[in-house]
């Protein structure tokens, strides 16, 4: 079966995630000063403390009107000026959907179990009902 709303299996899925998981979470040891872990649900939870997070870690200052604003509050930039997804120009979104309307019960608990590792030390708990097999 296929993970029908990324159109890959729950093993290409595992795959991807680990891979990218695994590298950043080498450079956030290796090379912190270099390297700096948002995740996204921080940044929904509290845009203004993880956007002053973000600029400090890049010496630059905090501008509360690119949080609260969005790209339109940018000097010199006009939101239909250029192509992007238009989520990225949308309000932040705390929850985004269910991950339940797109994956089986089995698909979750198959990718938790494959994931364990990278998704503990990022600080992921279990969300499926059950133990990981």
């Amino acid at each position: 079966d296929q993970l029908r709303w990324l159109k890959l299996s729950p093993w290409e899925f595992c795959q991807s995630y680990a891979a990218v998981a695994n590298t950043m979470l080498h450079e956030c040891r290796t090379r912190p000063q270099e390297f700096l872990l948002v995740k996204y649900e921080g940044f929904t939870r509290d845009p203004h403390r993880e956007f002053r997070r973000i600029c400090s870690f890049l010496g630059e200052p905090f501008q509360q009107e690119c949080v609260d604003g969005g790209i339109a509050a940018m000097s010199g930039h006009k939101a239909d000026a250029w192509k992007v997804d238009p989520l990225l120009l949308a309000e932040i979104q705390t929850n985004t959907g269910m991950w339940e309307e797109h994956v089986s019960d089995a698909e979750a608990r198959e990718v938790e179990a494959t994931l364990a590792a990278p998704m503990a030390e990022l600080g992921y708990q279990c969300y499926t009902r059950g133990p990981i097999l």
